[in-house]
């Protein structure tokens, strides 16, 4: 009998190519003691009869802010990367990682690259956990709801 396998932010789908032309949706968890990123609000124009407006928002903390910044500069330090819709919560942050072209390296390399430049922005202590979570966009479809899920916040 096998036995369960542990949830891992490491573990990557071993039959994937992490440097071809793909999306994906990537979550990073933020690591302990780190000021949280964002706080979740109330929208104060919501109404029972508006199902389509949002009942809440998030407003990001100076770090969050910082963490915005560096997600945009993924793609201006590669050109073969594009961010698309992002959602920073307070413990964790979501983003669509576009790779539009083959990478020399798998997308890990540049995600870590990522982190360190988050880091810097917090006395150079780690912001987020070791790893992180990828979701492969592999048909039609869950880029439209990946995409709505994450314009929610």
């Amino acid at each position: 009998m096998l036995s369960p396998v542990k949830p891992s932010h490491n573990r990557r789908c071993a039959r994937h190519d992490y440097r071809s032309p793909c999306i994906y949706m990537i979550t990073m968890t933020k690591a302990p003691g780190v000021p949280d990123f964002s706080e979740v609000l109330p929208n104060p124009l919501w109404t029972p009869a508006d199902p389509v407006s949002n009942q809440a928002y998030t407003r990001q903390s100076s770090l969050g802010r910082k963490i915005l910044l560096e997600l945009s500069a993924i793609q201006r330090r590669n050109p073969s990367l594009r961010v698309y819709r992002r959602a920073i919560m307070p413990d964790h942050i979501h983003f669509l990682l576009h790779v539009m072209r083959p990478l020399d390296e798998p997308i890990g390399i540049f995600l870590r690259d990522f982190k360190g430049r988050c880091a810097a922005h917090n006395d150079n202590r780690p912001v987020f956990t070791p790893g992180f979570n990828d979701r492969i966009l592999w048909h039609k479809g869950q880029l439209v709801n990946l995409s709505y899920g994450l314009q929610l916040f």
